[in-house]
């Protein structure tokens, strides 16, 4: 999948205030920023605002095999093909408590590279604390179709097909599964509190 960082339309620092749950406030996203190098998606947000360039390949299902290796994080692997099809991981990172975990995850040296990323994150929110990452291309989340729509998200006429057929009703299979499957595929996201 393709890690699809959401984000608020005010600053960070005032992310999801009174009632609001994190996906109900950080509902958009862009896909201007982001673009392709060996079948990598890179870039999206971060480059835009932080100036890095992550992965933002996200392989969230797989077949274990013996011969597959994940590596960085799931940001890719060896050992394996990829699907045809290809879905997006909304990834919530920018809310009101990034610039204290950016500051405490550039001191913890933990993650890629003596976390050079966060000590990037925290150096431009000590600079500009109230940044608003939204512009004028930053798209609000609806939907899935939404995602398959803009080319976030690839199906292809041979799923959907083999969907199409398992909706098809006989007193073998009556609509179960598949039924609430395509119901509710419109509405469907994957969510990731991420760190």
């Amino acid at each position: 999948s393709i890690l699809l960082d959401m984000y608020p339309v005010h600053s960070i620092s005032n992310a999801y205030l009174q009632n609001q749950t994190i996906q109900q406030d950080s509902n958009h996203f862009e896909i201007e920023s982001i673009f392709f190098k060996n079948h990598t998606a890179l870039g999206g947000v971060r480059k835009r605002v932080f100036k890095i360039v992550p992965s933002l390949n996200k392989f969230v299902l797989f077949k274990c095999l013996p011969s597959l290796e994940i590596q960085q994080g799931c940001h890719n692997f060896k050992g394996g093909r990829t699907s045809s099809l290809r879905g997006a991981t909304l990834h919530y990172k920018f809310h009101r408590d990034f610039g204290v975990r950016a500051y405490e995850e550039s001191l913890r040296e933990e993650h890629w590279n003596n976390a050079i990323e966060w000590k990037k994150y925290a150096a431009l929110l000590k600079e500009k604390p109230t940044i608003n990452m939204a512009y004028e291309h930053s798209i609000q989340y609806r939907d899935s179709k939404q995602l398959i729509d803009l080319k976030v998200m690839k199906t292809s006429k041979a799923y959907e097909a083999f969907i199409d057929q398992q909706l098809q009703e006989t007193p073998e299979r009556p609509l179960n599964f598949w039924k609430k499957l395509k119901k509710i595929g419109t509405s469907t996201q994957s969510a990731r509190v991420d760190g």
